[in-house]
């Protein structure tokens, strides 16, 4: 295709890269990010590799699974520092360098407003703000986007764009195992194609994948060897169709319009009706729903046109990688998540970009672009600047219980150690005598009663911290009662 000057593609571009400082902040670290924020802290590699494997042999953290991650993680950290804001920041290096791929992308294929239509995404916003693998991925998944695109441009034959696919490939399987995933459906739909074109492979091909296809069998042999501890931390839910439906609902840019995570999860704990919650929504939802359905119409529409276009093959990996991950539910009983379709992301923009621009009118190409624009804005204003949308605050808590510990008031810490750990508050296990803030999860009757009665007690998240009920009956039992809350934590007392 004939690529759009360069002159009325750079504002685009530009304007995407100016959002990206606004994206993250100082708010408090939640449970995942101080996981992350554990292994900022090691002092050397060496220690980085012996958290990898100890998590892995435990099983009880996802993290082992993430190493390239957690490498960078604690990189970035001998350079910037550990605080909420240097944790975050790397991110924005990760989605600039992404943002130029897709840039680079929607340029040649008539999209030059492609970066900006993804800066603007609230899964954007949502996940550039955590301290976790996420934005990276999002970044990698661009570079993804723009070597698998030009190889479909040049059948096969651009070096750089199968050079950049390989070792994006290769970056997004070691920074999370989930990764394997789409990077198998992309690489499955180029197979096919190339079967199917007879695209002719050059030496230079062959030769590059011979030397990365060896450190491609050293990152499965490492998660052949990590699955041994069945990360028990990937199955706190049991998967189900809401797994997908709320995957799509992150990936289609609806998360900052409707009713917040912690709504949602409060909700399916209860089982309360979630109707009620999306219904004050409706409305926003629904203009939202109406703009994909007409871009779906219009593919439909100009279905001959589709099927010439790059958008196919795009469609092909979100379905492919979709089905991929249903099967991970269904076999390994594994529940799925927005989050881990990060690398998609620049997939399913592409393509709905893609599909508004066979509308044969140009004032509706215009209309439908900046639609999504306007919605996928409103929503990642919400996602930024909405109450419902902060996470955990365990700095608030933390402090809390710091100080009244401190005072000699026992306290109980029914929530994530490591984000006590990161705010200076040290649980001791029960069992430890001269302590005035214990560790409780997920403890029986007995081993609550052995405790020192608590003077107040710092509660989150039951389905992880008490699935077994026995501290909320103790709770009850005792009398207490919720003195005040962070945001999802609650302080009980009598």
């Amino acid at each position: 295709m004939i690529q759009s000057p360069l002159p009325r593609s750079y504002p685009w571009f530009i304007g995407a890269l100016l959002l990206l400082p606004l994206m993250i902040t100082h708010d408090s670290l939640w449970i995942d990010e101080a996981q992350t924020a554990a292994y900022s802290r090691l002092p050397d590699i060496s220690s980085v590799v012996a958290k990898l494997d100890a998590d892995n042999k435990t099983g009880s953290l996802s993290e082992g699974l993430m190493p390239l991650s957690m490498y960078l993680a604690w990189a970035w950290a001998t350079v910037l520092g550990t605080s909420e804001w240097a944790l975050r920041l790397p991110n924005l290096f990760y989605l600039a360098g992404g943002l130029a791929f897709i840039w680079r992308a929607g340029r040649s294929h008539q999209i030059p407003h492609l970066a900006l239509l993804v800066a603007l995404h609230p899964f954007v916003w949502y996940y550039a703000d955590e301290a976790r693998p996420y934005a990276l991925q999002i970044a990698l998944g661009g570079a993804h986007l723009w070597a698998f695109l030009k190889l479909f441009e040049t059948s096969g034959r651009s070096r750089k764009a199968w050079l950049v696919f390989l070792v994006a490939g290769l970056l997004l399987c070691a920074s999370s195992l989930l990764c394997i995933v789409p990077v198998a459906a992309e690489s499955a739909v180029i197979l096919a194609f190339a079967i199917s074109a007879r695209w002719k492979p050059t030496r230079f091909h062959v030769m590059t994948a011979a030397i990365l296809l060896p450190l491609y069998l050293l990152l499965g042999l490492f998660y052949m060897k990590a699955l041994a501890g069945a990360s028990s931390a990937l199955k706190l839910w049991e998967f189900g169709p809401s797994n997908i439906a709320y995957s799509l609902y992150e990936l289609l840019g609806f998360q900052g319009l409707g009713p917040s995570r912690g709504e949602l999860r409060e909700a399916a704990r209860s089982g309360s009706p979630l109707g009620a919650l999306f219904l004050p929504h409706a409305s926003v939802l629904g203009g939202l729903v109406l703009v994909w359905a007409v871009t779906g119409g219009i593919a439909l529409k100009a279905w001959c046109q589709t099927l010439r276009s790059t958008v196919l093959p795009s469609v092909l990996v979100l379905l492919l990688s979709l089905a991929g991950y249903t099967l991970l539910g269904v076999v390994m009983k594994f529940p799925f998540w927005g989050r881990h379709l990060a690398p998609l992301l620049p997939f399913a923009v592409f393509a709905g970009a893609g599909m508004a621009a066979m509308a044969r009118n140009r004032t509706t190409r215009i209309c439908i672009v900046t639609s999504l624009g306007l919605f996928w804005g409103a929503s990642a204003v919400s996602i930024r600047y909405a109450p419902r949308f902060t996470n955990d605050d365990y700095r608030g808590a933390a402090r809390f219980a710091l100080e009244h510990s401190r005072a000699r008031e026992v306290v109980w810490w029914a929530a994530d150690t490591s984000g006590a750990r990161y705010y200076g508050l040290a649980p001791a296990e029960p069992g430890i005598p001269d302590s005035f803030c214990y560790s409780v999860r997920n403890n029986s009757t007995e081993e609550l009663q052995a405790l020192p009665q608590p003077r107040w007690v710092v509660f989150t998240k039951a389905d992880i911290y008490d699935n077994n009920g026995r501290i909320m009956a103790y709770l009850q039992d005792g009398g207490y009662r919720r003195k005040r809350s962070f945001t999802s934590i609650s302080i009980w007392t009598r």
